[in-house]
C-alpha cells in the first residue's frame, strides 16, 4: 500500500470517458506490437481519423503515471481528442519502474517514434511531420523525444513539435524542491537510486541537459501550486528562448496536474489547454523553422496595463521621451544662437 500511496500524485488517472468509444467516424487498430525488448512485446493503439487521407500528422500520446502506472487506455482521451481534430494519434505502453528502470521507458518511446515513421504508410501519415503530446511523466519522456539526439526532425526517432503538461524537465530541481518528499521517492524508483546518490543519472533523464537550436518546438504547462515544480519548466522555457527554438510556456491559475488541466482555460485566450495544445502542434507540424532563427513566443507574465488615456503604456512613454527631445534641441539651438551673436556684439561694441 506504501508504494501505491507514493505514486498517487504523479499518477495521471483515467477518467471513465476515456474507456468510452471512439466518436463516430474515428477508427481504431488496437494492439499493434512496435518493440519486442528483452521478449517483452511492447502495443500500441491507432487512432485513424475518417477518410483515406495519407498525408496527416501523427501524434503519440505518452501516458504518466510516475514511470510506473499505466498502459495503452491511459492516454486514450488525449489521443481521440487529437483524432477528431484530424492527426492520427497513438497510445502506447512502455515497460514500467521499478522492474524496468531509466532509460528502458525512454528507449521504448524512441522506437515508438521510429515505428510510427517506417510504417507511416499504412496509418496515413506523413513521416516528416510526427509530433507527440504527454503528462507528468509521459509529458518528460515527450520532452526528451523533443530535445534528444541531432540532425532533421522528419528522420529516426526525433519529432517536429511536443506537448508537455506537467513534465519534470530537471529531474534534479523536481526532487530538491519538492517538500513533501514523494517527487523525490517516485524518481529514486524510475532511476534506481537517490539524488544524492547519482546525479549524474538524474541529469541524464532530465530533458534541459540535452537542449540545442535542432530541438523541436514545444508547448509546456504547469499549474500553480502542482506537485512538479515551476522552476524547471521555466529553466527550461529560458533555454529554448536563447537557443532560438519556437516555444509557449502556459502557467495555469488552477492547482491542477496533467492532464487534469486539459480542460482549463489559458490565460489571455479563448482556449483551454487541450485546444491550445492541439492548436501548437498543427502549427508547427505544418510549419518549418531554420535551427538558431529566434521565434518571438508568449510570455507567461500579465501584459502592461492600459494608460489611463486608454492607449497602450508603451505609447504614453514614447510620446513623452519624444517631447523631451524636443524641448532639448530647442534649448541646444538657442545656445549655439547666443553663442554666435556675442562675438559680432563684442566687434561692434569695439568699433
Amino acid at each position: 500500500m506504501a508504494a501505491v500511496a507514493v505514486a498517487v500524485p504523479l499518477l495521471v488517472v483515467v477518467p471513465a470517458a476515456a474507456q468510452a468509444q471512439p466518436p463516430p467516424g474515428i477508427r481504431v487498430e488496437k494492439g499493434i506490437v512496435f518493440a519486442s525488448p528483452g521478449g517483452i512485446d511492447l502495443h500500441m493503439n491507432a487512432f485513424l481519423p475518417p477518410g483515406e487521407n495519407q498525408d496527416r500528422m501523427g501524434v503519440l500520446t505518452v501516458h504518466g503515471g510516475g514511470w510506473a502506472h499505466g498502459g495503452l487506455a491511459a492516454a486514450g482521451e488525449q489521443a481521440r481528442y487529437l483524432a477528431q481534430q484530424g492527426f492520427v494519434a497513438f497510445t502506447i505502453e512502455y515497460r514500467l519502474a521499478p522492474e524496468n528502470p531509466y532509460p528502458a521507458a525512454v528507449e521504448d518511446c524512441l522506437a515508438a517514434v521510429r515505428y510510427i515513421r517506417d510504417h507511416a504508410a499504412q496509418f496515413g501519415v506523413d513521416p516528416k511531420r510526427i509530433g507527440a503530446l504527454g503528462g507528468s511523466a509521459g509529458g518528460n519522456l515527450v520532452a526528451l523525444l523533443a530535445t534528444m539526439g541531432s540532425g532533421p526532425p522528419d528522420t529516426g526517432s526525433r519529432i517536429k513539435a511536443a506537448v508537455s503538461w506537467s513534465g519534470p524537465m530537471d529531474l534534479v530541481d523536481a526532487a530538491v524542491n519538492d517538500p513533501t518528499g514523494v517527487v523525490a521517492r517516485v524518481e529514486e524508483k524510475y532511476l534506481g537510486c537517490s539524488v544524492e546518490e547519482c546525479a549524474d543519472r538524474y541529469h541524464q533523464a532530465s530533458p534541459i541537459t540535452y537542449v540545442d537550436p535542432t530541438d523541436a518546438p514545444m508547448l509546456m504547462s504547469n499549474g500553480t501550486g502542482e506537485r512538479i515544480p515551476q522552476g524547471g519548466v521555466k529553466e527550461m522555457a529560458d533555454l529554448y528562448k536563447r537557443n532560438g527554438i519556437p516555444y509557449r510556456l502556459v502557467i495555469l491559475p488552477a492547482p491542477c496536474h496533467s492532464d487534469q488541466c486539459q480542460h482549463e482555460p489559458v490565460p489571455r485566450t479563448d482556449q483551454d489547454l487541450a485546444e491550445a495544445s492541439a492548436a501548437f502542434l498543427q502549427k508547427w507540424l505544418n510549419a518549418t523553422h531554420t535551427p538558431g532563427s529566434p521565434v518571438p513566443s508568449p510570455s507567461p507574465e500579465p501584459t502592461p496595463s492600459p494608460g489611463p488615456s486608454g492607449g497602450g503604456g508603451g505609447t504614453g512613454a514614447a510620446a513623452l521621451i519624444a517631447a523631451g527631445v524636443l524641448v532639448a534641441a530647442g534649448v541646444i539651438l538657442l545656445l549655439v544662437f547666443r553663442t554666435r551673436r556675442r562675438p559680432a556684439d563684442a566687434t561692434q561694441g569695439r568699433g
